[in-house]
């Protein structure tokens, strides 16, 4: 994508365009691997100030993913009225880590799961 003189942009695709099969394979793999990190994260944070043991912390981290990719399969194909047809990747959000935490800490993971749920 480039911009010329007159301001247009020439974009490499246009809208209704494909791109090759490697090159979109490719960018799939880029798009996974950029997704991962952040929706992970939260998860790897609680469990850390939780305490967890390894194999705790993950199945945590495989819920996050589990449910993120269900959640951007609901937001691409749409499930009734939900969802938006549109590729949107659903991960976790970093507001509630300091909540999560500390009921965690205080009352064991079960009460997070349950708090989770209630909200």
């Amino acid at each position: 994508m480039s911009a010329d003189k007159s301001g247009e942009i020439d974009l490499e695709y246009e809208l209704d365009d494909r791109p090759p099969w490697l090159e979109s394979i490719l960018l799939g793999i880029q798009h996974v691997a950029v997704m991962i990190v952040p929706a992970t994260a939260v998860a790897f944070i609680v469990a850390g100030e939780v305490g967890l043991d390894a194999a705790n912390t993950a199945y945590i981290v495989q819920m996050v993913l589990l449910f993120s990719g269900l959640a951007t399969v609901v937001q691409a194909y749409t499930v009734g009225p939900v969802g938006s047809r549109l590729p949107i990747v659903m991960g976790t959000s970093f507001t509630f880590v300091g909540a999560a935490a500390t009921v965690g800490i205080d009352y064991g993971l079960s009460a997070v799961f349950g708090a989770i749920l209630v909200t």
